[in-house]
C-alpha cells in the first residue's frame, strides 16, 4: 500500500490531468515514407487542436509513464570514438512542435521544436536535464551535437527540457536521460 501511495504522489515531471491520450497506427503501404507519415500525424495535430474545448495538442511516439522504454545509447561529438559500453543509455522520444507545452515540460534553455526543422534542415534534438549533466558537466549543452548509435549524422542540441518519469513502477527511481527528436525529423509511430 505505501508503494502504491508513493506512485500516486510521485511527480512525474509533467501534466497528467485533463488529459485524453490516444494510439494512432498508420498501415505502411499507404504511408511507405517518412515524410507521408510526418505529414499526416502534423495535419492530425492541427486537425485535432482546432477541436472546440481543446486547449493544446502534442504528439509523442511513447507517452511518459508508458511500459515501453524505447532505449539506446549515445554519445556527444567530442567523444566520437568511444566504446559504446561507455555511451550512456539514453531514451528517445520523437515529438512534435507542440509537446513540451501541451504536457507543460518546462524548457530549461533555448527553444523547442518547431517549423525550422523539417526533412531537408539540419538535424537536431532536444535533450532532458539529466543528460545535459551527464554529458556536459560544465552546463553548457546548446549548440552540442549529439550522435544516437547506428545513426551516420550527429544532431545539433537546440534545448534542454526538464527531466520526465518514464518507467511507472519506480516512483523513486533515477531520472532516465532522455533525447527528444523532432517528428519532422522522424515519424512517431504513436
Amino acid at each position: 500500500l505505501r508503494s502504491f501511495h508513493a506512485l500516486l504522489d510521485a511527480h512525474p515531471g509533467f501534466r497528467r490531468d485533463h488529459a485524453l491520450t490516444m494510439h494512432v497506427e498508420l498501415p505502411f503501404q499507404k504511408y511507405d515514407s517518412p515524410e507521408r507519415r510526418s505529414d499526416f500525424y502534423l495535419r492530425l495535430e492541427e486537425r485535432l487542436a482546432g477541436l472546440a474545448g481543446v486547449t493544446g495538442v502534442g504528439l509523442v511516439n511513447v507517452l511518459p509513464m508508458d511500459w515501453n522504454d524505447r532505449a539506446t545509447r549515445l554519445t556527444d561529438e567530442a567523444r566520437r570514438n568511444a566504446l559504446e559500453a561507455e555511451m550512456p543509455i539514453v531514451r528517445t522520444r520523437t515529438v512534435s512542435d507542440h509537446y513540451f507545452r501541451t504536457m507543460e515540460i518546462p524548457l530549461l534553455r533555448a527553444r523547442s521544436f518547431d517549423s525550422r526543422d523539417n526533412f531537408s534542415s539540419p538535424r537536431v534534438v532536444v535533450v532532458s536535464e539529466r543528460l545535459a549533466q551527464q554529458l556536459w558537466p560544465d552546463g553548457n549543452a546548446l549548440g552540442k551535437r549529439v550522435r544516437i548509435i547506428g545513426d551516420t549524422i550527429c544532431r545539433e542540441v537546440v534545448g534542454v527540457g526538464a527531466d520526465t518519469r518514464h518507467n511507472p513502477n519506480m516512483p523513486g527511481s533515477p531520472l532516465q536521460p532522455t533525447v527528444h527528436l523532432p517528428v519532422r525529423h522522424q515519424s512517431p509511430r504513436r
